[in-house]
């Protein structure tokens, strides 16, 4: 093979791995943001903290579904424990930022 067909094919593997690097990461955003087809995925939309109309006196309730949709949808299973209800508090404490 000449120089010139070396440099061609190593440029096309380089312009082919980058374009199928950003397809995969603009595919990956789609699916995390809940931006699908109608139709092409049974995920249940993401849960928004900040989109969440909360009703005072309501806040277990927030916890444990919440709870469900991570024991549900999280990638690896786990269950509802300590863990996360340590976890939860502390975040509670940390957002009062005192």
């Amino acid at each position: 093979m000449n120089q010139v067909m070396k440099c061609v094919v190593a440029t096309t593997i380089v312009g082919v791995t980058v374009a199928a690097g950003l397809l995969g990461s603009a595919m990956r955003a789609r699916v995390d943001t809940g931006n699908l087809v109608a139709g092409t995925s049974a995920m249940t939309p993401p849960v928004l903290a900040s989109k969440t109309n909360m009703i005072p006196g309501r806040e277990s309730e927030a916890f444990y579904n919440v709870a469900q949709v991570l024991m549900r949808e999280y990638v690896e299973p786990i269950a509802l424990d300590e863990k996360m209800a340590i976890g939860s508090v502390k975040g509670m404490i940390g957002s009062l930022a005192d």
